[in-house]
């Protein structure tokens, strides 16, 4: 690495651990704030709140990032070119793209990074951070019965099936809608169980009209299906599982949540649809560190030209959060089936890194 790589990289990494820093800091205290009644309530205790923000610093370093590499990377330019230093890179041979190199490879660096951290470490730490808050944290509110019906159950179940139900109501405790999947050791789908509805009895799910078939490795029905009125389903979860919700998608990692992807197929078009998005989300989120660099250098090198440093870092400010902004509406869309899993998840990534890079070809 060239003295002037390390001089800009010396230059960046330091607003960066700042901004990092101040953004975890605002997350924890305004976090904290808003559970501090509760955390009162049920007397946690000190070490269980400490362990709980400790395990929830993965998932929240990863969402700071971005608007911090913004930040550092308008901040560290903009002062180069208040100093005239980028003139006078550029007078001495120096193209932009060689002055934002450092930039750049951080920005690579770091989204690979990220990508690691997302699937290896956060989904561990959520699972960590779910346990203290239902064990800790919230258990005064155990067994409590809210109002609201919850939509698109599912969960993993007792003898290897994946149990989803399209509508759950606490109040009646009752399933509707329910595709219950089977699976042998190899993960094969051996046996599909619907049911329009199940209520909870002294002796477990008894479901309503319902339909039982025999698949081969194929996936294709072999024999007559059986054909119930009444019968009691095979479900060994409580109604307070299927209210918990054991399923969480936040506590698998990437391979987890394929497989899960793979083993639940055919079984709801929606949930299906939002579990692809949210794979396809865990690869191209990270990546939005690298876009924030080169939006940040777009409007730093640009500021001059746009009404200077402060309008050049306010309009890269107003494009970042434009930018969380679009992703969050494509994964929305994503997630309703209006665009494709992939589409949704890459779109905003592709438009603002492709405009982050004309503007600076432009410079």
């Amino acid at each position: 690495m060239r003295i002037i790589e390390r001089y800009l990289l010396r230059l960046f990494l330091a607003p960066l651990c700042y901004c990092i820093f101040i953004f975890l800091s605002l997350y924890i205290i305004m976090d904290l704030f808003s559970r501090l009644d509760e955390i009162i309530a049920v007397r946690a205790g000190v070490l269980p709140v400490v362990i709980f923000y400790l395990a929830s610093l993965p998932g929240m370093l990863v969402q700071v990032l971005p608007m911090a590499l913004l930040i550092s990377t308008m901040y560290t330019l903009g002062n180069l070119a208040r100093h005239n230093e980028i003139i006078a890179f550029r007078a001495s041979g120096i193209s932009v793209w060689e002055t934002l190199k450092p930039f750049v490879i951080a920005g690579v660096f770091i989204s690979l990074m990220t990508v690691v951290v997302n699937d290896r470490i956060v989904p561990a730490a959520a699972a960590i951070c779910v346990k203290i808050r239902e064990e800790k944290l919230e258990r005064k509110k155990d067994g409590a019965s809210p109002g609201r019906m919850i939509k698109n159950v599912a969960l993993y179940g007792a003898g290897n099936r994946i149990i989803y139900a399209r509508i759950y109501d606490p109040k009646v405790k009752t399933l509707k809608d329910i595709v219950i999947h089977e699976h042998d050791r190899h993960q094969n789908i051996i046996s599909k169980t619907t049911a329009k509805e199940a209520k909870w009895t002294k002796a477990g799910w008894a479901g309503f009209n319902i339909s039982t078939y025999k698949l081969d490795e194929q996936g294709q029905i072999k024999g007559d299906p059986l054909f119930e009125h009444r019968n009691i389903l095979p479900i060994e979860e409580k109604p307070e599982d299927f209210q918990n919700q054991k399923y969480n998608i936040e506590a698998l990692n990437l391979s987890e949540l394929k497989s899960y992807i793979k083993r639940f197929s055919g079984a709801s078009g929606n949930v299906l649809q939002g579990l692809r998005v949210e794979a396809y989300t865990r690869l191209s989120y990270p990546f939005s560190n690298l876009i924030a660099v080169l939006i940040g250098a777009a409007f730093s090198l640009t500021a001059k030209r746009r009404g200077g440093r402060l309008m050049g870092v306010g309009m890269g400010l107003l494009i970042g959060l434009l930018f969380y902004g679009v992703f969050a509406v494509s994964i929305a869309l994503g997630k309703g089936g209006i665009l494709p899993a992939p589409v949704a998840a890459w779109s905003a990534n592709l438009v603002f890194g492709a405009c982050g890079m004309y503007l600076i070809n432009r410079f």
